[in-house]
């Protein structure tokens, strides 16, 4: 099929149907949705067979396996857009050029706890070097594409940061007590909580020894948890949490969710008191700008990308540091002015993020990629 000279021609390239939806694949939804009306677009699924898909141990190799015959489905004159790196592997030998791929993060590159084992390092280092062989790699920060050209300065491609934007149908403020009553959950009490997952790099223990020494000033207070255990082989940290817990006496005082449905997202940021995201690394911090949205006070990091997102409308501290994580916690839930202040600026930090530009800007880099352009 040969474009028209008006609308760009994109396969978008997608894939990993064993793993649950997450943050990349919204990313994707959000960015597709917007840029659909002025495209010639259509999805490219690699075709690997669905029963060798499934099998943990061969579906890298199975996927990289099949990426020729994926390549000799796209279209004439078409640009084709991975939605995430971790599908970087179906550029490492196939020339899809042009091609745009969006990279939330090098994360796995530059830490080595997810090293898990010699076939996933090498599987991380295959992704990597195929994302690195896009015309465009797209980053949803200034951080992470500062973050690539760091540590691969020899001959980097062409970055581009578009901040992600946040979907305010879906996050707003609304009547906790919504929330808390699906959840059977005290509704006189007030509330620190932590969404994401506990990966080493999110840093949740920090955010259990913020509680359990807040808990000693702020009777009141309950932890909630949000988000999958996700976590990485070697590194048992649920066990370790519900340990230091059970410990200090407050296992009945914890609240661990799991994985939330979408509609009641916004009631487990509303229902907050206090939202606490000590992440060491993050390649954007999605849940930093959905609890600004919900009007919950933020204490957050002053590292890697973070700060971009929440700009003035948080408590910055440094991730490591247990004390000022406390000190900014216990400011926050003491200081009705100040938890005001920081929702007010929070909603309004918000508001600065918007899929529309944020997609306007990605179709711009496909009218300058389209080979079909006169």
């Amino acid at each position: 099929m040969v474009s028209d000279g008006r609308r760009p021609i994109v396969d978008f390239l997608v894939g990993e149907r064993d793993r649950p939806r997450d943050a990349m694949d919204r990313a994707y939804a959000n960015f597709k949705t917007r840029v659909e009306p002025f495209i010639d677009g259509r999805e490219l699924d690699y075709v690997c067979p669905k029963f060798v898909d499934r099998i943990t141990a061969a579906k890298y190799l199975a996927r990289y396996a099949y990426t020729c015959r994926t390549w000799m489905r796209r279209r004439v004159g078409s640009i084709v857009q991975v939605h995430n790196q971790r599908l970087g592997m179906l550029l490492h030998l196939n020339d899809f050029s042009p091609s745009v791929i969006i990279c939330h993060d090098i994360i796995e590159h530059v830490m080595h706890e997810y090293w898990a084992g010699l076939s996933y390092k090498a599987f991380i280092r295959l992704y990597i070097t195929g994302t690195m062989k896009a015309d465009v790699v797209v980053t949803p920060s200034k951080w992470t594409a500062d973050d690539i050209k760091k540590h691969f300065h020899t001959n980097p491609p062409r970055v581009e940061a578009i901040y992600h934007g946040i979907d305010r149908t879906r996050f707003h403020p609304v009547d906790r007590r919504l929330f808390l009553r699906h959840f059977d959950l005290p509704e006189d009490r007030r509330y620190m909580l932590y969404v994401g997952s506990e990966q080493p790099r999110k840093n949740v223990p920090a955010v259990v020894r913020a509680f359990i020494r807040a808990k000693k000033e702020i009777p009141d207070l309950l932890l909630l948890k949000v988000g999958r255990a996700d976590e990485i082989r070697g590194y048992p940290v649920r066990e370790r949490l519900l340990k230091e817990l059970a410990a200090a006496g407050l296992s009945n005082q914890a609240f661990f969710l799991g994985a939330v449905p979408d509609d009641l997202m916004a009631g487990a940021y509303s229902a907050a008191d206090v939202f606490v995201f000590p992440s060491l690394y993050e390649g954007f911090g999605m849940p930093v700008l959905e609890a600004m949205a919900c009007d919950a006070p933020v204490v957050t990091s002053n590292t890697t990308s973070i700060p971009e997102v929440a700009g003035d409308a948080a408590i910055l501290v440094p991730p490591t540091d247990d004390d000022a994580i406390l000190e900014a916690v216990l400011r926050i839930l003491r200081d009705d002015e100040l938890r005001a202040v920081l929702s007010s600026r929070g909603r309004r930090r918000a508001e600065e993020f918007n899929w529309d530009k944020s997609a306007m800007q990605l179709l711009e880099i496909y009218r300058q990629l389209d080979p079909n352009r006169g």
